[in-house]
Parts: C-alpha cells; sequence; structure tokens
C-alpha cells in the first residue's frame, strides 16, 4: 500500500505483464518512508497460469510439467555471503581511508569468485561515490541502497548460486532455522518453525 502523492511522483503502476509490482516498489523505495508490517501474514495463491512470463503462475506450471515432488530453493550460503558482503560495505562506507578490498577480507575469504564480483560490479568505485556523497552515515547508507537496489542483489543472488546450488526448501529451511535463533521471533519467523517441527 502506498499514498497518492507518492504513487503519482514515482510514475504509479506500469503497464508489464509481469513484475509490474515490483518494479514500482522499487521506484518507490528510495525516495519514500516504507513500514514493515509484522502482523499480516500472506500466502499468494498458487494457481497455474501461462498470463505472464515469470512468476508464481508460471513456475506453478513449470514444476507441475516437471513432475517433480521436492521443492528446491536458493541454497542459505548464497544469503551468509550476501551478509559478509553488507557488512564490509557498510564498513568501508563508515571509514576515513580510501576503500580498499582490505574492507572486504572477510567476504573474500568466504569465497574464491568473491573478488571476481567486487570486479564485475566496480564495487570499490561505487563506495568511493557513495562515501563522496555525504559526511552524514544515514545518508550514504542510503546513497548505497540507491546503488545497491533489488535489481543488484538478484543479480548477487544469481552470481553466487552459481557456486551454491539450489537445495530441497526444506533442507534450507533447517539451516536457516540455525540462523534464526537469535533473531527477535515475527509471526513469519514462529510460522517457519512451526512448519519445520511438523
Amino acid at each position: 500500500a502506498c499514498k497518492a502523492i507518492p504513487y503519482v511522483k514515482s510514475g504509479g503502476m506500469n503497464q508489464r505483464k509481469a513484475g509490474e509490482d515490483f518494479y514500482f516498489l522499487h521506484k518507490l523505495f528510495p525516495f519514500y518512508k516504507t513500514v514493515s508490517l509484522e502482523g499480516p501474514l500472506v500466502f499468494p495463491s498458487p494457481r497455474i497460469s501461462d498470463r505472464v512470463p515469470f512468476g508464481t503462475g508460471r513456475f506453478q506450471s513449470g514444476w507441475i510439467a516437471k513432475n517433480e515432488e521436492i521443492y528446491s530453493s536458493y541454497h542459505p550460503d548464497v544469503f551468509r555471503m550476501l551478509q559478509l558482503f553488507l557488512n564490509a560495505a557498510f564498513r568501508a562506507m563508515e571509514t576515513r581511508e580510501e576503500v580498499e578490498l582490505t574492507h572486504f577480507e572477510d567476504f573474500r575469504l568466504a569465497h574464491a569468485e568473491s573478488t571476481q564480483y567486487l570486479m564485475n560490479e566496480n564495487v570499490l568505485h561505487r563506495l568511493h561515490i557513495v562515501r563522496k556523497s555525504s559526511p552524514r552515515p544515514e545518508l550514504r547508507r542510503k546513497a548505497f541502497f540507491q546503488w545497491f537496489d533489488g535489481f543488484l542483489v538478484l543479480k548477487f543472488v544469481h552470481f553466487f548460486r552459481t557456486f551454491f546450488t539450489d537445495m530441497p526448501v526444506n533442507e534450507a529451511c533447517v539451516q536457516l532455522e540455525g540462523s534464526l535463533q537469535h533473531v527477535p521471533p515475527t509471526q513469519m519467523i514462529r510460522e517457519i518453525r512451526k512448519q519445520l517441527l511438523m
């Protein structure tokens, strides 16, 4: 949901055949405050559809056509790599020194291709621009996420997905369950834990 003025100022919903909500939200997020709704838990309808080129309906059609019983998802290590990357980027933005590869040491040690990712996306140069954009840390973070938006997060995930192959979703959930022990339980996390115990 969003208010009328932000809706109009960000150009409104586009006319794409799929992902229109995704594209719209990424126009909206950098410029307007967002609020997380912890209460409602929404389960998208798993209906089959060939109306759109990608998304839930198209995925359901493909999954049924393959006649697979096990649903695979991203490997949790992809998101551990993302966490290491973000931690390093935030540290690099807060330092007074020039941004160097040494700021990404933990990230680079975690996987052999991490340095290649940094080079592919020209991360050091981008962070240099972000640091120059403002002396205030909160504005630097805002500038960082205007660059490292949902598209680049997905590109990051797909880069590391090459090395951490998809795994059955129930196994991924068990791995994630161990990582969530220190996280205050929201309704979503409680629901995940309940499903794991069934």
